[in-house]
């Protein structure tokens, strides 16, 4: 169904774009079939540099599948950008998630606070960022801005 609906909307002349965890996305076949129907940019959750961290929001085993889907949506030519929620568990490895970005050649990144929504509506209390951690997560964000110009 969702091959059918987009190239309608793409006939139509809607610019499509999409945000996936990349499940769905295990084979170069799928991912050229994408870049065929219109789309030319996807963006992936990418929630950790480590299978644990990128998990806990995301579900057991959806890191490596993640990581495979970023590979084969490039390999189709597609635009990749990554999307991270920053929680209490990855905050401290923001540097390490722009290093797998970059060995895995997204285009862009960028950076969200856990919401109250899916997942993140049960484990929000815990796990949502103090205004310190948020500000130190900032300056991370911007010292690799700075440095790398990958944001």
């Amino acid at each position: 169904l969702f091959f059918p609906i987009a190239n309608y909307a793409f006939e139509l002349g809607f610019k499509l774009y999409t945000t996936t965890n990349g499940t769905t996305i295990q084979n170069l076949e799928t991912a050229q079939k994408i870049k065929a129907v219109g789309f030319n940019e996807i963006d992936v959750s990418l929630d950790g540099a480590r299978e644990e961290t990128h998990d806990f929001l995301r579900g057991k085993g959806v890191f490596e599948k993640t990581i495979r889907a970023i590979g084969f949506l490039r390999k189709a030519g597609l635009t990749v950008k990554t999307a991270t929620v920053v929680y209490k568990k990855n905050f401290s490895e923001i540097e390490e998630i722009f290093l797998l970005g970059k060995r895995l050649g997204v285009d862009s990144m960028y950076f969200n606070s856990l919401m109250p929504g899916g997942r993140g509506k049960k484990i929000l209390e815990k796990n949502q960022l103090s205004t310190d951690e948020w500000r130190r997560a900032l300056r991370a964000i911007d010292n690799w801005n700075k440095k790398e110009k990958f944001v």
